[in-house]
């Protein structure tokens, strides 16, 4: 019997323990992506049926902002990461075979790994490896906003990689201390990222206001100089004019006058026709 099929009744016998499991839905598309920014490295990875990356359907964002999109739904991630490592837990009981078993051990280090990572890009300090640090800053700027965030997190990470050492030795937890591992941490890690993610989106939408509210105060002054400008061209188009009715009485005396007017003229008008132009572009930004 395939020892997924083995997994599937040892679950079915503890169906108590789907409990957590049933009543949480990630608000995320899974898609399973190539080379994903934190894909799970190991030999077994042909083996592992939960995607382990999320893309998000952003091909018309530019490229920096569809790599921030991508980052932070990878963050998002980290939520199931709980989850599939309580499952392969109890995958590793119910495997019939030791190649079975191998095959399982190794996923649950590549995901235990996996979390590691997430939790420094996160709650860590310093460059991450392979990410702008703008993107790494917007991320860790919002995990930082509750203290607690980080020490509950890292407490976690501790717990995992004190399994991970055990499942590395060959001495996984029970079905029974899978549980508890899930019931423990799950929550934590589920609330405390969510919040942080939530967060992340909060801080953007916040930069956007104010970039917005620049923009616009940025514009306010425009109009302002713009409408200076006009009233300096109409001023100039008449002194012009008045130029040119006075070269014409001269006569002779006032041709040069008068070619210097129309310069000006020419000049005056050049003037009203830009700062048309400036408020039509204006209009149409805005």
């Amino acid at each position: 019997m395939p020892w997924n099929m083995a997994y599937c009744r040892a679950r079915a016998a503890h169906s108590d323990f789907c409990g957590p499991i049933a009543r949480e839905n990630l608000p995320l598309q899974a898609r399973p992506v190539q080379n994903g920014i934190f894909a799970v490295q190991t030999s077994a990875t042909a083996h592992q049926t939960t995607p382990s990356a999320y893309t998000p359907l952003t091909p018309h964002l530019d490229q920096d902002q569809h790599n921030l999109r991508v980052l932070i739904d990878e963050v998002a991630t980290t939520r199931g990461l709980i989850l599939q490592m309580a499952m392969r837990l109890m995958a590793y009981h119910a495997a019939p075979d030791e190649r079975s078993r191998d095959v399982v051990r190794d996923e649950f280090l590549g995901i235990a790994r996996q979390f590691e990572r997430h939790v420094t890009l996160v709650f860590g300090k310093g460059p991450f490896a392979g990410q702008p640090q703008s993107h790494v800053d917007m991320i860790r700027t919002a995990a930082a906003q509750d203290p607690q965030r980080n020490l509950q997190m890292q407490t976690v990470l501790l717990e995992v990689q004190r399994i991970a050492k055990g499942v590395a030795a060959g001495t996984p937890l029970r079905f029974d201390q899978a549980r508890a591992f899930l019931e423990q941490n799950w929550p934590v890690v589920r609330d405390q990222m969510t919040q942080v993610i939530s967060d992340v989106w909060a801080n953007i939408d916040a930069g956007r206001k104010a970039e917005i509210e620049t923009a616009k105060q940025a514009a306010n002054a425009l109009g302002t100089r713009l409408s200076r400008l006009e009233h300096i061209g109409r001023h100039v188009r008449l002194v012009s004019l008045n130029a040119s009715v006075e070269a014409a009485r001269a006569g002779d005396v006032g041709k040069g006058l008068l070619v210097i007017a129309q310069e000006f003229k020419s000049l005056a008008e050049e003037i009203q026709t830009l700062a048309k132009d400036a408020r039509c572009d204006m209009a149409l930004i805005s």
